[in-house]
C-alpha cells in the first residue's frame, strides 16, 4: 500500500515560483529559437563552420528551458517521480531523473563546444560577426572563461569527482549526498547527514 502525504500549506508557491520560471523559459526559449534559425540558415548557405557555434548554443538554451520546466514540474509533485527512485529490500534511493542528468551534462558539453567555436573562430578570423573592436576583444575572453568553466565541471563529472545529489533511506539512517564525491560515505565512513530513527 502506498501512503501519500499532503503538501504543507503554502509550500508549493514559494518553491515553485511559476512566474519567474516562466520568464526564464521565455527568455532562453527565444534565444534557442534564434540560434536554431541562424544555424539552419548557415547550413543552407554552406557556412558549416558557423553551425559549430549556432547549434550547440541552441541545444544549450533548449536544455536550460527543459531543465527549468522539469524542476517546476517536480516541485509540484507530492512524491518522487518513479524514474528518480531505486528501491530494494534494504533501502530506497532518490536521485535526479535521467532526463535531468542528461540535460545537465548536455548543457555543459554544448556550452564547451559553442564557446570554443566562438572564441577560436573569432580570434582566428574564421568566424565574422558584426561586433565593434571593443566587443571583439571582450567577448572571446568571456566565452573562453565560460567554456573553461563548463569544461571543468564536465570533467569533474566524468572522472567521478562530482556526482548528482542523492538521498538514501534505510531503516537505520538517512544519507544525504551532495555534488561533491568526497561526501560519499565509503566503507565505515560516516555519511554526510545521518539521522537516527527517532529524529
Amino acid at each position: 500500500m502506498t501512503t501519500r502525504f499532503p503538501v504543507p500549506q503554502g509550500w508549493r508557491h514559494p518553491r515553485s515560483q511559476p512566474k519567474f520560471v516562466g520568464i526564464l523559459v521565455l527568455f532562453f526559449g527565444t534565444f534557442a529559437a534564434f540560434w536554431i534559425y541562424c544555424g539552419v540558415r548557415a547550413a543552407v548557405e554552406g557556412r558549416l563552420v558557423y553551425t559549430l557555434f549556432y547549434f550547440p548554443s541552441a541545444f544549450g538554451f533548449t536544455a536550460v528551458c527543459f531543465l527549468s520546466l522539469l524542476v517546476i514540474a517536480q516541485r509540484h509533485r507530492d512524491r518522487p517521480h518513479p524514474s528518480s527512485s531505486i528501491q530494494n529490500t534494504r533501502a530506497v534511493r532518490f536521485r535526479p531523473a535521467p532526463a535531468f542528468r542528461f540535460g545537465y551534462l548536455g548543457t555543459l558539453a554544448s556550452g564547451t563546444v559553442g564557446c570554443a567555436a566562438f572564441s577560436i573562430g573569432l580570434w582566428s578570423g574564421v568566424l565574422s560577426f558584426p561586433l565593434s573592436s571593443g566587443q571583439k576583444s571582450i567577448f572571446p575572453c568571456f566565452f573562453t572563461a565560460f567554456g573553461l568553466f563548463a569544461l571543468c565541471l564536465l570533467t569533474l563529472f566524468m572522472i567521478d569527482r562530482f556526482r548528482f545529489p542523492r538521498v538514501e533511506c534505510t531503516p537505520e539512517e538517512l544519507i544525504v549526498q551532495g555534488f561533491r564525491a568526497q561526501d560519499q560515505p565509503r566503507g565505515n565512513a560516516q555519511p554526510t547527514s545521518k539521522l537516527s530513527p527517532g529524529e
